[in-house]
């Protein structure tokens, strides 16, 4: 069964709602890291592909996205950042490990 992340709220009634953060759209991406970028600006999503394939992966984020852009694995900004949307899709290729940094 695959980690999922939960974004989880308790109610007036001392209960917890959960809800996943994302989701990913290809079974073989993994995503293996979500943590606070190292500067504070938002949330880094580290994820790779498992079964060597080049995959078209969508990504929806639980609210809409501020902004979403590709880092290194030092979290510097290397591509064309997309803002104010729900899904981001991309290319992953066999094995590559690709990361993001998103802000809400």
């Amino acid at each position: 069964m695959p980690a999922v992340a939960l974004r989880m709220e308790q109610d007036g009634n001392g209960t917890f709602d959960a809800a996943s953060l994302f989701t990913l759209s290809a079974d073989n991406v993994i995503a293996e890291t979500v943590k606070p970028a190292e500067d504070g600006s938002g949330i880094i999503v580290r994820m790779y592909e498992d079964h060597n394939a080049r995959t078209a992966v969508t990504l929806t984020w639980h609210t809409e996205m501020k902004r979403i852009v590709e880092c290194d694995l030092m979290e510097n900004e290397i591509g064309e950042a997309a803002e104010q949307i729900a899904d981001y899709t991309f290319t992953i290729k066999p094995f590559e490990i690709k990361t993001f940094k998103i802000c809400e």
